[in-house]
């Protein structure tokens, strides 16, 4: 499994790169924070519902990852 900061900065990438199939430039760097927050968001209710609370601190260390970016 990827550590925090590992899977923060590769969602980020990842989230800024699809600003290459919307307009043919990369997302700015707070707009891929937010697409990925939003990720993380969706991802802790899924794990709410699920009482899946053992991989919740691992999406809180990557959301704190995300926000140092």
């Amino acid at each position: 499994m990827e550590s925090p900061s590992e899977k923060a900065l590769k969602m980020v990438q990842s989230y800024g790169l699809l600003g290459l199939k919307w307009k043919k430039s990369t997302l700015p760097l707070e707009q891929a924070k937010d697409c990925a927050l939003l990720a993380v968001e969706e991802i802790w209710n899924q794990l709410e519902s699920a009482r899946v609370f053992e991989e919740y601190d691992y999406w809180q260390e990557v959301k704190t990852e995300i926000e140092k970016l």
